[in-house]
């Protein structure tokens, strides 16, 4: 019997070298990871309340019609940060079909939640027996589900066109919607997105609170999604399994 992992077991094997091999296949963000082609925010830029933000006038009406939670076609980014160590993941996916290659240029294909390895000869079923990880779990429409849950904290403008916003949700609320565990705390985790033309191009999740309530060695534990060209990933197609 096939036994579904939530998301506490997605942060928990993150810690282990298999965890985050694991992880890694489901980028999905992580994994879907999750838009305006060749997005490139720049947090930094200093906030303005100027009323002329740019508009790129190339972003197509049916791009503009996409709402967060049903982002099925897009590629993606994924950042994990553990206290000071940042791996990076790269990923597109095509409705069901997934491709993520890791830091050491590694390709995986996911279809219909089974992975393969992706070799010279093909497609190979991927058999990483630690953990049978739910890869729904970071999906544009659970996080979505996060996000209506919270509440808003803050919101900047920027030059450039971004909107950042800045929600928070109750440690309590957060474990109940991802992994439905009843726990008791007064902290809390941070979901910030960046949005452009109407569409969230960014994601970060904080989840420090979290490893703190854990009792681990992790002060510092974020989670950031990019999403671009949304709608342009073409269809995936991988040789048969070898």
């Amino acid at each position: 019997m096939n036994k579904k992992v939530t998301f506490k077991n997605l942060v928990d094997a993150w810690h282990n070298p298999r965890g985050r091999a694991a992880i890694l296949l489901c980028g999905y963000l992580i994994f879907m990871i999750f838009v305006v082609g060749s997005l490139k925010s720049n947090l930094k830029t200093v906030p303005t309340n100027n009323s002329n933000n740019t508009t790129d006038e190339s972003v197509s009406e049916e791009k503009n019609n996409v709402k967060y939670e049903n982002y099925s076609n897009y590629e993606y980014e994924v950042k994990i940060t553990s206290n000071d160590i940042t791996n990076t993941y790269l990923g597109k996916k095509n409705n069901n079909k997934s491709l993520i290659t890791d830091t050491n240029n590694q390709t995986y294909y996911l279809e219909d939640g089974i992975l393969y390895i992706v070799t010279e000869l093909g497609k190979t079923l991927y058999n990483y027996n630690t953990y049978d990880l739910d890869l729904t779990t970071l999906t544009p429409y659970n996080i979505n589900s996060l996000i209506n849950q919270a509440t808003l904290n803050y919101t900047t403008n920027f030059a450039n066109g971004n909107i950042e916003k800045n929600y928070i949700l109750s440690l309590s609320a957060f474990a109940k919607l991802m992994f439905g565990s009843d726990i008791s705390s007064s902290e809390v985790v941070s979901i910030t997105t960046t949005t452009n033309n109407d569409l969230i191009t960014n994601v970060v999740l904080d989840l420090s609170n979290y490893e703190k309530y854990k009792g681990s060695n992790i002060n510092k534990f974020i989670i950031s999604i990019t999403y671009s060209n949304l709608n342009g990933v073409p269809e995936i197609n991988v040789l048969n399994i070898s």
